[in-house]
């Protein structure tokens, strides 16, 4: 007789969760950066001097004015042309044409007039 087998089973295979260790980062710090003090040398300018400056006294020529006579005024009698008004006229006013609008009468019927017999 043919020999047989009960059906051979396995146990479900688990793996463990795997966790990675939390990474972490040393803090990361600058040193102070400092710039040293910069400082310009005081700047002098010489004193600056101007030679005294002196003028000549100045004089002016006694002036002299010649008598001065004015000979005598006269005028020219002064006379008026007589003066002229152009004569005046107005424009002819003219008026427009007046029109009426055209006047139409409605037509005029009549009731159709049947004689008896």
């Amino acid at each position: 007789p043919e020999k047989t087998y009960p059906e051979r089973t396995y146990p479900e295979h688990t793996y463990p969760e795997h966790t990675y260790p939390e990474h972490t980062y040393p803090e990361h710090t600058y040193p102070e950066h400092t710039y040293p003090e910069h400082t310009y040398p005081e700047h002098t300018y010489p004193e600056k001097t101007y030679p005294e400056h002196t003028y000549p006294e100045h004089t002016y020529p006694e002036h002299t004015f010649p008598e001065h006579t004015y000979p005598e005024h006269t005028y020219p009698e002064h006379t008026y042309p007589e003066k002229t008004y152009p004569e005046h006229t107005y424009p002819e006013h003219t008026y427009p044409e007046h029109t009426y609008p055209e006047h139409t009468y409605p037509e005029h019927t009549y009731p159709e007039h049947t004689y008896p017999e």
